[in-house]
């Protein structure tokens, strides 16, 4: 095990409140917990009854999996900021010839998620402990199981593949069997107060409308539906059945859901239903796309390149002209720092109240509380990145990003992907050839349309989430904690957001340096100078022979 002690800078300050941004000083607790019971009642209810998220988390011991992800490092860094844990283990293993322990240096030293409030983060609380998900007893050795069963107190489990396509074993041996391990793990923790499983909204998707609530999976296998000795032997039969296959959209395997991913979600929250129910206090946590941060570590800040921000990079750069999507759907997004918030807010709550006072099943959304379409969402994005273009953009960007919803919308589609995506490519890596340069661009598009396709299914339709529980849970939490943990997505500004988010693009995924964007703007006029001659000369061109054919026949005829 290893103790990270290096990089440790104490800052003693008060809690601050700047640009929606809270900070948290360990020093300072005693004040700001006793500060709490003095604050204004604004709510009909006694301030006995507000629940005290920070003095519950006093003092405890934490386990996360999946700390290197997108919302495992926020959650990370947050729970670090908050200052009144007494230790964080993550579950890390070796890779690419990295110890656990290197990981966790390269982690803690390079992401720039634990740059923005370095000074205020005790990174001396963090522990690396060697273990896979995908092994039984997470391949912990005898002394690390023996002190993670001993001290932890609360289980974050985020590690999962989040990939949509690929080997079925692969998302059932990760998202199900290291789900099934890690529970395990946690029914040997004499003092665990609570375990919050991190899945998606989109489980379930296979409904119109999805209720906080665990779902069957439709089996036609009638024992699934039996007790836990049943699950696991469904578990082992689809290995059996449909292990090495690489099921698409409408296979039998999937059951209803349009990848992988979905399907193993869906099958990790039944066997913790299953299996669990009775023997741990677990809640499962369903956000729904998780995208750029609203306030927390900073405004924009993103490090993952999938789903919505891989849409906003190919759009900045003039690659992407169209996708598959109705514009008139909700964009059921959620941003990261509310999605950590909320974990941590939740398992405080099951922690505290009464056994029958807690939620199974939580929704993190916003498309029924503060809704944006996705026609909405692209669009700002566009009028964004038109004023603070990104660097390495190729060509002039879209109009109007074209959308199905209509049927000259889909036929305008079709075109735009032959003629302008594909015929683009072909066209500029030929020029890059001649240059004696490696061609790139066709394998970019190639992989753009790979991507848009997996995404389809949620860009085109909306779902109605349910989303009760987390309203019930947060207006739980006194005003004062509501500002720490803010994670009402109805108080969401959704075109500062997307600005927001367009900028932390440019910033952390694209490397560009705020002080470039004036060079990117010239860059931007000359691109658009550039294409619209080109295209003015293509069309006198097509005109010229279409003018000399006619002038032609007309001097034949004479």
């Amino acid at each position: 095990m290893f103790r990270y002690e290096t990089l440790i800078e104490t800052v003693d300050a008060p809690l601050r409140c700047s640009d929606n941004q809270t900070e948290l000083n360990p020093t300072y607790l005693q004040e700001l917990l006793s500060s709490q019971q003095q604050r204004p009642n604004n709510r009909q209810q006694p301030t006995s009854d507000y629940l005290n998220v920070l003095q519950f988390y006093q003092d405890k011991t934490i386990l996360i999996t999946g700390a290197t992800g997108f919302i495992g490092k926020v959650l990370l860094e947050k729970l670090l900021r908050v200052g009144v844990i007494r230790r964080i283990y993550i579950l890390l293993r070796s890779k690419h010839s990295k110890t656990p322990h290197e990981r966790l240096e390269e982690l803690l030293i390079k992401s720039p998620c634990f740059q923005f409030h370095r000074q205020r983060l005790d990174l001396a609380k963090v522990f690396a402990i060697e273990g896979d998900i995908t092994r039984k007893d997470l391949g912990l050795s005898a002394q690390d199981q023996r002190r993670l069963t001993q001290e932890v107190d609360v289980v974050f489990h985020s590690a999962a593949s989040v990939q949509f396509k690929g080997n079925l074993r692969i998302f059932i041996e990760q998202n199900v069997l290291g789900t099934d391990y890690t529970m395990n793990l946690c029914t040997k923790m004499i003092g665990l107060k609570a375990v919050v499983y991190v899945s998606t909204a989109y489980a379930n998707c296979n409904l119109s409308t999805v209720e906080e609530k665990v779902y069957p999976l439709n089996f036609t296998i009638p024992y699934a539906y039996v007790n836990d000795e049943s699950i696991d032997q469904f578990i082992s039969d689809i290995l059996w059945k449909y292990g090495n296959t690489w099921p698409k959209r409408g296979h039998q395997a999937l059951w209803g859901r349009p990848n992988c991913y979905t399907f193993s979600k869906a099958l990790a929250e039944l066997l913790l239903a299953k299996k669990y129910s009775n023997l741990l206090p677990y809640v499962i946590c369903r956000p729904s796309i998780v995208t750029h941060s609203a306030a927390e570590p900073t405004p924009g800040w993103c490090d993952t390149k999938n789903g919505v921000s891989g849409a906003m990079i190919l759009g900045g750069l003039g690659i992407a002209r169209t996708m598959i999507l109705n514009g008139k759907c909700n964009a059921d997004v959620i941003p990261v720092d509310h999605v950590v918030n909320s974990l941590i807010v939740v398992a405080a709550h099951t922690a505290i109240v009464p056994v029958e006072q807690r939620k199974q099943v939580v929704h993190l959304t916003s498309g029924q509380r503060n809704p944006i379409t996705w026609g909405e969402l692209l669009d700002r994005s566009r009028e964004c990145v038109a004023t603070k273009p990104f660097m390495k953009q190729i060509r002039p960007l879209a109009q109007k990003p074209e959308t199905i919803d209509t049927m000259y919308g889909r036929l305008s589609h079709q075109m735009t992907k032959i003629f302008s995506h594909y015929g683009f490519a072909l066209l500029a890596d030929g020029l890059i050839m001649l240059t004696g340069n490696k061609p790139f661009l066709m394998n970019i598009t190639k992989r753009m349309h790979l991507g848009f396709d997996t995404l389809e299914p949620f860009t085109n339709n909306e779902w109605q989430f349910r989303h009760e529980n987390y309203q019930d849970i947060y207006y739980q939490l006194s005003p004062h904690e509501q500002e720490i943990f803010q994670s009402d997505v109805g108080s969401l500004d959704w075109m500062k957001y997307v600005d927001n988010a367009t900028l932390g693009t440019r910033r952390y995924l694209l490397n560009d340096d705020d002080s470039t964007i004036d060079r990117a703007m010239k860059r931007q006029k000359f691109i658009n100078w550039a294409h619209g001659s080109a295209e003015a000369l293509a069309y006198l061109g097509i005109f010229g022979i279409i003018w000399c054919n006619i002038f032609a026949q007309h001097i034949h005829q004479l």
